[in-house]
């Protein structure tokens, strides 16, 4: 008597699945102005985070300090983002000082 091992079959054609797209070929790299608006978004959401706590019965005094301390780090970040890396390759990129414009904090732009 002979065994028989249970072969199995490939499923039909129309069952495979089709190969992934390659996601990173048709998506666009996140550029600077991509990064600055997530930012712009994120530090948006924890203003209403705070004044929700501040308008909350428990008012939390620990809670909000974290946040206010998280809402300046990221600020300050962002800032300096703009400040040293983004307005200078606009500047450079565009070569007219008077299309970009600067925070109130921002050092006067540097004469090339």
């Amino acid at each position: 008597m002979a065994t028989t091992a249970a072969v199995k079959k490939p499923p039909p054609a129309s069952a495979k699945t089709p190969p992934p797209k390659a996601q990173a070929a048709t998506r666009r790299p996140k550029d600077a102005c991509d990064l600055l608006d997530a930012d712009h978004k994120a530090v948006k959401a924890m203003f209403k985070e705070y004044e929700t706590l501040s308008e909350s019965r428990s008012r939390s005094t620990t809670k909000k300090r974290q946040l206010a301390d998280q809402i300046c780090r990221e600020l300050t970040v962002h800032a300096t983002i703009e400040e040293e890396i983004f307005y200078p390759a606009a500047r450079k990129a565009i070569k007219d000082d008077s299309l970009i414009t600067r925070s109130r904090w921002s050092m006067p732009a540097p004469r090339t």
